[in-house]
């Protein structure tokens, strides 16, 4: 009996349900008044009673709750059940009602209609007839109705029913009477909807926002409450499991492709419930910790394996077990892959370190053989003078000091020329960073690949060493052929 029938009854005896409906936003019921005489004032007692016990139950729980009295053939007569008493109106309307009524010919009607709102907080005033309006949904508009769970982080729904409280992790039935302990999970369910993106298409992505989490209530929950919510706990597993899904009215399609390819449409009205725990605990370990992506995948090939018939519901109990080993071993095959990977990034480095060494020796060899020529030319003449092998010339003539110029003219381009080509390879090397890290970065995760290439911090300190080392060797050149360049002119001032 519902809190409204009740608290009517209390007051009026005998009563006729002529209709009752509820749904998430609405609550409507029509009650016949039976076997009583009534007047003016006795009515009005009895409604007022009626209206004092539902106006403290539904104080700042309803916005709108209204009591229509029909009495007779009078106008109905409006009765707000948020108004803490009944208005002077009322009880005139009412006074008035019955100067016309007859108690032998005419009857009663009591119409109450509640508005509700879809909130993190919400009301139930007859679970019978909230499910009852479930039961008459189509399960693809069930869960595009359960859908504004999406919304908050968990909903509650409080009842006055004569029932037990049951919860999952998202969704919480609470007797409105009953002290409870409040359930607040921090859940991240956007992180669960993107994974399945990732990796598998669900056609109702936009309209239906759940995930089989909502709907894993456990063994409290009322048997006669239970099968509807895991059939909407097992068509979501099915969702978040395969590689494609759609839901339309009853019928559900998927396809899961593994080690073979299963393609189903199954009534969800007719799905086997007997591997919805097998199927959760594969959900559940899927998409928790671990790389999703290879566990998806070996999860497909498993469960295809384990199956009895062409049918994801028919998955074998143990299958977890199976999982989970071929997990393990898939992961000693990673991780050889993973050392292996390891240490040829460690050998890319090295490779760099040398490269580094080898920029800065072409450099040394080139600026070294360009400045041994110049000081042979000078050597040379300066020779000459000691052993007077010309005397008859003078030893630094102007032709002489004019090839000084042009050779050490010469030696600053080339200089320059080292300069593009030491910046050449450095960007190149910066290229080979980047090709490396591309190469890789499908088969590492990026944090562990920054941490074990370190492309910044390598390539900015073997990159400041060479730039370090062709400033020593630029400021060297600089300074040896400043030396010879005034030589040169001293030789051929004096001499």
């Amino acid at each position: 009996m519902t809190i409204i029938v009740k608290a009517v009854s209390d007051s009026f005896g005998n009563l006729e349900e002529l209709g009752v409906s509820e749904n998430f936003v609405k609550y409507s019921c029509t009650l016949k008044v039976n076997g009583s005489s009534f007047d003016g004032e006795s009515f009005k007692a009895r409604i007022a009673k009626v209206h004092s016990v539902l106006y403290k139950e539904f104080q700042q729980k309803f916005e709108y709750a209204r009591l229509i009295c029909r009495i007779g053939l009078s106008n109905p007569i409006s009765i707000s059940l948020t108004d803490p008493a009944l208005s002077e109106e009322n009880l005139s309307d009412i006074k008035d009602s019955f100067f016309s009524f007859d108690n032998e010919s005419d009857h009663i009607e009591l119409d109450f209609d509640i508005t509700k709102e879809k909130y993190k907080v919400n009301y139930i005033l007859s679970l019978k007839k909230f499910f009852d309006y479930l039961y008459g949904l189509s399960f693809e508009e069930s869960l595009v109705q359960w859908s504004f769970l999406s919304y908050y982080n968990s909903i509650s729904f409080f009842f006055w029913d004569d029932c037990i409280n049951f919860s999952s992790s998202t969704i919480n039935f609470y007797n409105v009477n009953e002290s409870f302990l409040a359930r607040n999970i921090d859940f991240d369910r956007e992180k669960y909807i993107t994974l399945r993106d990732k990796t598998s298409y669900f056609k109702n992505n936009k309209s239906i926002t759940l995930i089989p989490v909502d709907f894993s209530f456990g063994k409290q929950v009322p048997v006669e409450f239970g099968e509807y919510f895991n059939k909407l706990k097992i068509a979501l597993l099915s969702i978040f499991l395969a590689d494609s899904s759609e839901i339309n009215g009853n019928i559900l399609s998927y396809r899961l492709k593994g080690y073979k390819l299963i393609s189903d449409k199954v009534d969800v009205n007719h799905i086997d419930l007997k591997s919805i725990d097998e199927l959760y605990n594969i959900f559940m370990w899927s998409y928790n910790d671990g790389n999703f992506i290879d566990k998806i995948g070996l999860a497909r090939n498993i469960v295809t394996i384990h199956t009895n018939e062409k049918s994801i519901f028919s998955v074998e109990e143990g299958t977890l077990n199976s999982l989970s080993s071929g997990y393990d071993i898939y992961l000693k095959d990673n991780v050889k892959q993973y050392i292996d990977i390891k240490n040829k990034l460690s050998e890319f480095i090295v490779a760099q370190s040398d490269k580094s060494i080898e920029i800065t020796k072409n450099m040394y060899a080139g600026l070294k053989l360009t400045l041994w020529t110049l000081i042979t030319f000078f050597m040379v003449n300066f020779i000459s003078k000691i052993f007077k092998l010309d005397s008859g010339s003078i030893v630094f003539s102007n032709q002489a000091l004019a090839i000084s110029i042009v050779f050490i003219i010469i030696s600053f381009i080339y200089l320059v020329i080292s300069w593009l080509e030491v910046d050449s390879d450095i960007k190149n090397m910066k290229e080979r960073f980047d090709l490396v890290e591309g190469r890789y970065k499908d088969l590492l995760d990026i944090k562990d690949l920054e941490k074990a290439l370190k492309k910044d911090q390598v390539f900015d300190q073997q990159s400041n060493w060479i730039k370090d080392k062709r400033k020593v060797y630029t400021i060297a050149w600089s300074i040896i052929n400043l030396v010879l360049i005034i030589s040169a002119w001293l030789f051929w001032y004096y001499f």
